[in-house]
């Protein structure tokens, strides 16, 4: 019987190398797909996110400087509306107030009144008197509503446009008629300065019954 030497293994150095060689190499791959699929989803949650977080912005911005807008236009409104001679349903005696509201906020196309059947009883302008009896607005303000919202074509300049309105009451509570105001809705973006996202995204606004102002 021959002798062998021990530790075989040991006789053929580079073939123990080379698996050594391999099998980093394979660690290696490992650990860097591993680390790039990380860096992927971690890219990808950062892509997601950015647009996320511009549109949460985007929102706040927005809708506090609506809010600050509507309350001291709707503030004007409801004061205008409480003066006796707008109560008055006297169209020789309410003119002259909405023409000075008017004038105030020249953004404002429309102050206007109408009564109990939807018709006007005076205007801020020179346009003859008309029917709004089938409005959203008229109706929702007439029926006891304190404050409404309509975004609609506007009668007047056939453009879309947004209304507020308000019903008028006597002292003692009684709904003798609506009043309202309208603005071009152009006038009412630059006013409010309605925000973009990036290069084609944009915010935009809903009223109560979702439809979009």
């Amino acid at each position: 019987m021959g002798w062998n030497p021990p530790f075989e293994k040991f006789r053929h150095p580079q073939s123990l190398r080379m698996r050594l060689t391999l099998l980093v190499t394979a660690l290696a791959v490992l650990v860097l797909l591993t680390t790039s699929a990380l860096i992927n989803e971690r890219a990808i949650d950062l892509i997601e996110q950015n647009p996320r977080q511009q549109l949460i912005s985007a929102s706040h911005t927005l809708s506090t400087t609506m809010t600050v807008w509507l309350e001291s236009h709707v503030s004007a409104l409801q004061n205008l509306l409480s003066l006796p001679d707008i109560t008055s349903m006297n169209p020789q005696r309410q003119r002259p107030l909405l023409r000075n509201f008017a004038d105030a906020y020249p953004y404002v196309y429309l102050v206007s009144t109408t009564n109990l059947t939807g018709m006007n009883v005076a205007r801020n302008d020179e346009e003859t008197p008309k029917d709004y009896s089938d409005r959203y607005w008229f109706l929702r303000a007439r029926s006891g509503m304190p404050l409404v919202f309509e975004s609609l074509i506007g009668r007047t300049i056939g453009r879309p446009a947004l209304i507020v309105s308000m019903p008028i009451r006597r002292p003692g509570g009684k709904i003798v008629g609506v009043g309202m105001f309208a603005t071009d809705l152009a006038q009412l973006t630059a006013q409010v300065h309605a925000a973009k996202l990036g290069q084609t995204g944009f915010a935009y606004l809903v009223d109560q019954e979702d439809r979009v102002i």
